[in-house]
């Protein structure tokens, strides 16, 4: 159980097994007291009922600032990221989506990057690369 400010992640990754009992549990538990389940890698997150995800968080980042916007992520929920990032590419934004590749990481994100990354080092490496 991981505890994320606001949303609780229930990982299964160490006994994939229980893959479907944790997100039975999840759905269970979070219904009667309208909590959100959304799926992520190896886990089930648990978020409040409010409107919010990376692509509304990146959505506010990006408003704050002028330039090309590039996001990394490697979860189903980094998808809401790269949405928001083809709206902005069709408002005439330049935008780069970077997938961290491991073996978990879902298909769909794959499809959608504009570039795959090995793993945490290479997006260190794609950072210091666009750092100098």
């Amino acid at each position: 159980v991981e505890l994320k400010g606001m949303s609780i992640t229930l990982h299964y990754r160490e006994h994939p097994e229980l893959a479907a009992e944790v997100e039975a549990w999840a759905r269970a538990a979070a219904e009667p007291a309208g909590i959100r389940v959304r799926p992520a890698r190896m886990s089930v997150e648990l978020h409040p009922p409010i409107d919010e995800d990376k692509g509304t968080a990146l959505r506010r980042l990006a408003a704050d600032r002028r330039g090309p916007v590039l996001f990394m992520g490697d979860d189903v929920g980094d998808l809401a990221a790269f949405d928001l990032l083809d709206e902005l590419e069709a408002a005439g934004r330049p935008v780069r989506r970077v997938a961290v590749d491991s073996a978990e990481m879902p298909p769909e994100l794959r499809a959608r990057a504009d570039e795959v990354v090995d793993g945490p080092s290479g997006a260190v490496q794609l950072l210091r690369n666009l750092l100098g």
